[in-house]
């Protein structure tokens, strides 16, 4: 049973060192919200992991996810990225956004009974 421990935390540290020395991060750092749009790859990883929690209601699980991806969209299009003076227009939308996400999470974890 100890060498099966041991194989399996060297495949483990394997996997980790492959994970931090290839471009997966690199990857994941430069994935864009419309990427989910066009990349059907993601896409169908994207819909499964929804669908799923649909399915077993994980409700709580579902909104956290939404929301999260919804201030991610937000963010990344709403709030430049440089120092840049932002637009009104945009921080107020980044402002909506950000309510109806808090509105959401609050409803889902606070109020709601299951």
């Amino acid at each position: 049973m100890g060498r099966d421990a041991e194989g399996l935390l060297r495949a483990v540290l394997e996997l980790i060192q492959y994970i931090l020395h290839s471009d997966i991060v690199q990857y994941i750092r430069g994935i864009q919200p419309k990427d989910f749009y066009s990349d059907k790859i993601l896409l169908g990883t994207f819909l499964i992991i929804v669908l799923l929690m649909w399915f077993f209601r994980a409700y709580r699980a579902l909104s956290l996810v939404a929301g999260t991806y919804a201030l991610w969209f937000a963010k990344v299009y709403f709030i430049p990225s440089q120092s840049v003076e932002i637009d009104l227009t945009k921080l107020i939308s980044f402002a909506i956004v950000g309510v109806a996400v808090g509105a959401l999470w609050l409803y889902m974890f606070f109020i709601r009974e299951d």
